[in-house]
């Protein structure tokens, strides 16, 4: 998927953004201590698998209405091993007007920050 983004950046004329996109892509997961590096990555077996997108619908996770567990919710006991907890998140349909974002090109230009 990251290489069709940077395919299209380049084809669309907007190769500026390539190094902002994949700088913001590295971070992605970097939490859960798994990240994305796309020049060293792109071939691992959990990258290549093709996959269909039905819907797309991005959630801004720094929104106070999104009440899930933080990693600063746990780092703090001294017993817990952080990287050990795993959950589920089940995010409503609508957390408030403005999130989530629907759509490809309105989550892509807002994770792009082409608006702000």
């Amino acid at each position: 998927m990251v290489e069709s983004i940077l395919e299209r950046l380049n084809a669309t004329g907007a190769s500026g953004l390539v190094d902002e996109f994949l700088k913001r892509v590295s971070v992605y997961g970097t939490e859960s201590g798994i990240g994305y590096e796309h020049a060293t990555m792109v071939n691992e077996a959990p990258f290549t698998t093709k996959f269909s997108v039905t819907f797309v619908r991005g959630y801004d996770m720094a929104d106070p209405g999104v009440e899930v567990l933080r990693l600063d919710d746990v780092i703090t006991h001294q017993h817990v091993d952080a990287q050990s907890v795993t959950f589920r998140m089940e995010l409503p349909a609508t957390i408030s007007s403005k999130n989530p974002i629907v759509g490809v090109r309105r989550v892509v230009e807002a994770i792009l920050r082409l608006h702000s």
